[in-house]
């Protein structure tokens, strides 16, 4: 139960997108792209968006991809993602940055693509 409680906390912070998934359903996308990454309950706990490893791109791919960050060409949806400025207390600086990042940004197609997006954007840390 514990288990499942920090992996659905600690991801939710970042990845939550304004649905009408239930909490079930959010955590059951949780369950399902841990699972099929490989991600460990060390990672989900100190996740850092300056130092994002294989396994947690692969989670964050499949994050985006069931929770509408990504459209079905592999572009990351501004305005999705732009939704979540406020929850994460960005600052008028950061958001421009994050902006950019996304307007740069390669289609997401394979987890890797993700790596260039994390490195562009300010640096988030979970663990805190």
């Amino acid at each position: 139960m514990l288990v499942k409680f920090i992996m659905f906390s600690m991801l939710m912070l970042f990845t939550k997108v304004h649905t009408n998934e239930s909490s079930e359903e959010e955590e059951g996308i949780v369950q399902e792209c841990a699972k099929k990454s490989g991600v460990t309950i060390d990672e989900l706990k100190h996740f850092r968006t300056d130092n994002v490893s294989a396994p947690m791109l692969c989670f964050m791919k499949c994050k985006y991809e069931k929770q509408g960050y990504v459209d079905e060409k592999g572009q990351l949806i501004k305005e999705v993602i732009q939704d979540r400025y406020d929850d994460l207390n960005l600052n008028e600086e950061e958001r421009k940055k994050v902006d950019k990042c996304i307007d740069e940004s390669k289609l997401v197609k394979k987890c890797t693509d993700l790596k260039d997006f994390f490195k562009c954007v300010p640096v988030i840390d979970f663990s805190e």
